[in-house]
């Protein structure tokens, strides 16, 4: 989630609460070049799982397991409707409050959780704003009304984070206590009192304000902060970066640019690459997202104001297709280590988070080598080969990923979101007949679980299974008729019967009622142009393409449908270059669909003028 912060609302105290610490035993550091009295009570390490960019923790929430987001940049934390309805949690308030966010507002409820517990901490009575968004396998986020509590840790990189009470350690000279010479900064003000994570950075000589938003997958800075930096949308070598999205799902266009300087305190990053929004962010110039936290390790002091932190070894900044670029790092590095590191793995879920941290970090080689050092330590856990297939499978190596998840599935033959994981590999391979069959068996599996059966119903549709993938939605819809991902439900049927040319009037009802749902989704304005497309509504199929990728968005199925109905009109220059672009973006899925004979004759086209 982008740096979140909310719109005055008069409830805003009641973020306050009470906490409960209790200390792990053992779990005592002193501070590196602090005086002796001061000492560092850490609770029991925290396990951070990277889920491709997003640092993801267990929670427990009145006794029930959930996952949620480490999000440094949100000011609160936050439950998703469907969460709060899982969970059992009572929405109290049905008034709308505004939260500001990446892209523009939206509407929160509140609600309030008698226990939570993370870790060796527990927090009890806890507010949480109720708010879209957050992403169909999170139950939600946390935010620094949280993690902001005592001071914290973020050690991502090897898959751990603390929180941390100090003790007598106010003339500490130093606190990251694995090295006497890191970067500090000093904290700005917060905003109504929250915990700051902001602070002074320079880019190109000029001083900019930065964000520490480890719920930001990249990091990013505002096109009013590049200007001032010498660098505009029309400055050389400066593409097209995929939009920026936060907690009011309106995406917002974005850029990749070269810059020659990027200071933090006493670290440089020389001639890199940032990405650059058109949109604020939240009053800050610059956010540091999980890419810079995954290069670093980071103590908060919230006694102190500061952040420390060193480098700890790959790209600070990674940006998605993206050119590359001969970047050079100067700064602290971790330096003296005080009696050794709590965080290294030495375990087989330490070698296995670390792993998932790899992954993250473009370093799938890397990643292997930790999830078969788990493998080796413990051969019977289903979990470390089915992370070792993802491995295999974001370097490329499709054969070895099938061969970790046909062991994993043999120790836990009924894990459905592995076996959708084997689907897919095998729907990649060409292989769609394997696919079907691991898809049903998931389908049994899954039982009542509404994210896995709504993913289900997406695969059949990726395999070209039509007919299973209406079936598998119909039965979504009917039994989750008050979900909050209902609106990607009806897309979804809606798109596959516009690729199965079955039911378009059906079709068109869905896109309309998803669109309703959630205007100006980019993501659903492109499966209604799809529709518009086997309508032989050409017009209509481009207006709402143009439509999606205004929002700031470049979703496939918009880029596919208006590059076809532009071809049927006869448009042959814009057509080659919006499918072009297409199929940059997912080269096998734009074969399939131009097969299916999705483009209308151009009498159609013509009649449907008409």
């Amino acid at each position: 989630m982008r740096a979140m912060k909310a719109c005055p609302v008069p409830w805003l105290g009641i973020l306050a609460r009470r906490l409960a610490l209790v200390a792990a035993a053992g779990s005592l550091f002193a501070a590196a070049g602090a005086e002796a009295a001061c000492r560092l009570d850490g609770f029991a390490a925290i396990p951070v799982t990277m889920d491709g960019m997003r640092p993801t923790v267990h929670v427990t929430l009145d006794g029930q397991d959930a996952v949620f987001l480490v999000d440094t940049g949100a000011y609160a934390s936050v439950l998703s409707p469907a969460a709060a309805s899982r969970y059992h949690v009572r929405v109290f308030s049905r008034a709308t409050a505004g939260v500001e966010g990446i892209g523009g507002d939206t509407s929160a409820q509140m609600a309030r959780v008698e226990s939570v517990q993370l870790g060796g901490a527990s927090f009890y009575d806890t507010p949480f704003l109720v708010v879209d968004g957050v992403g169909r396998d999170l139950a939600g986020v946390l935010g620094r009304d949280i993690l902001g509590q005592a001071d914290a840790e973020y050690d991502f990189a090897n898959g751990v984070m603390r929180l941390i009470r100090p003790k007598g350690c106010g003339g500490a000279d130093v606190l990251s206590y694995w090295t006497d010479r890191p970067t500090v900064l000093q904290t700005l003000p917060g905003f109504a009192g929250a915990a700051s994570l902001d602070a002074t950075g320079e880019i190109n000589g000029q001083k900019v304000r930065v964000g520490f938003d480890s719920g930001s997958a990249y990091s990013d800075m505002t096109l009013k902060a590049a200007s001032r930096a010498g660098v505009t949308r029309a400055s050389p070598d400066v593409s097209p970066a995929s939009p920026t999205v936060g907690i009011s799902g309106r995406p917002a266009a974005a850029w990749s640019a070269p810059f020659d300087r990027v200071a933090l305190g006493t670290e440089a990053v020389l001639h890199t690459r940032l990405r650059v929004t058109e949109t604020g962010l939240a009053g800050d110039d610059m956010l540091l997202g999980a890419d810079f936290f995954l290069a670093h390790r980071i103590y908060v002091s919230r006694l102190q104001r500061r952040i420390y932190f060193t480098y700890n070894g790959g790209p600070v900044f990674r940006l998605r297709n993206a050119p590359a670029v001969a970047w050079s790092f100067t700064g602290a590095q971790d330096g003296k280590q005080a009696g050794g590191d709590p965080n290294a793995p030495v375990d087989a879920a330490g070698f296995a988070r670390r792993g998932a941290a790899s992954v993250a970090r473009g370093d799938p080689s890397g990643a292997v080598e930790d999830f078969s050092r788990a493998i080796a330590m413990q051969p019977e856990v289903a979990a470390f080969w089915f992370d070792r297939g993802a491995a295999h499978a974001a370097g490329g190596q499709t054969d070895l990923a099938l061969a970790d998840f046909d062991s994993g599935l043999t120790l836990r033959p009924d894990d459905a979101p592995a076996l959708l994981a084997r689907a897919s590999l095998d729907i990649e391979a060409g292989r769609p007949g394997a696919a079907e069959a691991d898809i049903e068996r998931a389908a049994k599996a899954a039982g009542q679980d509404a994210v896995v059966a709504l993913e289900i119903a997406e695969l059949y549709e990726h395999a070209g299974l039509f007919p299973q993938s209406i079936a598998a939605y119909d039965r979504w819809i009917d039994a989750h008729p008050r979900d909050g991902l209902m609106a990607d439900a009806l897309a979804g049927r809606c798109r596959t019967r516009a690729l199965a040319h079955s039911g378009l009037d059906l079709a068109k009802a869905d896109c309309d009622a998803a669109v309703r749902r959630r205007r100006n989704d980019g993501a659903l304005l492109a499966s209604r142009s799809l529709v518009h497309l086997a309508r032989g509504e050409a017009d209509l199929a481009i207006a709402d393409a143009d439509s999606a990728l205004k929002t700031g968005a470049r979703p496939f199925w918009a880029l596919e449908s208006r590059g076809l109905a532009e071809r049927a009109k006869g448009l042959a220059g814009p057509a080659a270059a919006d499918l072009a672009a297409a199929a940059e973006i997912d080269s096998r899925q734009a074969e399939r669909v131009r097969k299916l004979g999705l483009e209308p004759p151009p009498d159609a086209v013509a009649a449907a003028a008409r």
